[in-house]
């Protein structure tokens, strides 16, 4: 048994595999930052909220969408919870469906429900309030209902959606970056063509699979990574040294790319702009698109003299790890042993952070910036904070 667990762990799906112990709910202790655009959304969500026709006798269905272990969103969907109940009281039921890959580490989102995380600060809507459901779907939001594949969930079955930070990343990766670990650095056209392509190809289906699931007057509610997430790459330069000093290979450095694409305003609202396009027949329509900028509460601590420079580093890093541990790992060539790929992994984590701390201030470009786009329809809101 434990050597099946094993093998699935090392399948890569489309986006991580989940790095930190299961069931610590180590992600989300991990993202400072993504944790407040769920906390920017709120407003948006409830205003969204009191727009709609809701029957009392029939479920409410939410969905949080590429959930990782639950935490990041769970105060915004206690924030839901709260709504519905003080306006319906105990009716409707409501149904809150937890959508990730099946590496996820579901066992924090049951653990965090439940209130059974160890100083767990985080309130369960689960435990706080009557007539509340909750299940886990360890499918890919990107699955379409064929011979191979199966769609998600049942059509118009969902009423309302949510998303943090997930649909940067793509279903595959279309090829190898020569320079760069992320797209936004890259300068071979090339390659940059080829994310694009395959970018938008996802991002429409992102949106198409989600208008079959959504009932009449459904929402959906999501925060994306914008194209200006980061103004410096905060990888290479050490990865680059490891190069340098013979620790990995070139051709293990180009093989170390991020499957993900962080898209800017103009391409995240280019499905709604085309006539006639596909999105468009699915009854999608486009409100408005602007970015957020959310300052890395790391940082501020540092800058304030709220945390040393030792600690900050380790932080920042922690919070990359969380996502980014497994495509390290998959870009080490095969012949090396997994103890070995895991000792230069950990080497690599251990000298970023020695760089973090040589030159905290460069982190500063690492704030996140979200994309805001809202878009109506008969059957959809969406809010890209």
């Amino acid at each position: 048994m434990e050597e099946e667990l094993n093998a699935a762990k090392t399948v890569v799906p489309h986006s991580h595999i989940p790095y930190g112990p299961e069931g610590t709910g180590a992600y989300t202790k991990s993202q400072t930052t993504v944790r407040l655009a769920a906390y920017e959304c709120i407003p948006i969500v409830l205003e969204a909220l009191t727009s709609m026709d809701i029957n009392p006798l029939h479920t409410f269905h939410i969905v949080d969408y590429g959930s990782a272990d639950g935490g990041v969103d769970m105060p915004l969907l206690y924030e839901m919870v709260r709504y519905l109940r003080t306006k319906y009281d105990s009716n409707p039921p409501i149904h809150v469906s937890f959508e990730d890959q099946p590496v996820n580490d579901f066992k924090s989102t049951f653990l965090m429900l439940e209130g059974l995380l160890p100083e767990q600060e985080i309130k369960s809507f689960y435990t706080d309030f009557p007539n509340t459901f909750v299940s886990a779907c360890g499918t890919s939001f990107y699955k379409q209902n064929s011979s191979n594949a199966r769609q998600m969930l049942p059509p118009l079955s969902v009423h309302f959606g949510y998303s943090s930070t997930a649909e940067h990343w793509l279903q595959e990766k279309p090829c190898n970056l020569p320079n760069a670990t992320l797209h936004v650095f890259e300068t071979d056209e090339k390659s940059m063509k080829l994310f694009a392509i395959q970018a938008t190809k996802d991002w429409e289906l992102f949106l198409l699979q989600r208008a079959k699931e959504l009932v009449a007057g459904g929402h959906l509610v999501l925060a994306t990574l914008s194209y200006t997430m980061f103004e410096v790459e905060p990888f290479v330069p050490t990865l680059k040294a490891f190069v340098d000093d013979g620790t990995i290979t070139e051709d293990e450095f180009v093989h170390t790319t991020f499957a993900m694409y962080y898209r800017t305003v103009d391409e995240v609202k280019a499905p709604f702009e085309v006539e006639n396009s596909t999105v468009q027949k699915a009854g999608l329509r486009m409100l408005s698109a602007w970015e957020k900028m959310i300052e890395s509460q790391l940082y501020q601590k540092f800058n304030e003299n709220r945390l040393g420079v030792n600690d900050f580093a380790r932080g920042v890093v922690s919070g990359f790890r969380a996502w980014s541990n497994s495509t390290f790992l998959s870009g080490l060539a095969d012949t090396r042993s997994d103890q070995e790929k895991a000792d230069i992994v950990d080497k690599f984590y251990n000298r970023l952070e020695q760089d973090v701390a040589k030159d905290p201030h460069l982190t500063s470009h690492f704030t996140a910036t979200f994309t805001s786009t809202s878009v109506k329809s008969n059957r959809l809101y969406i809010f890209c904070l």
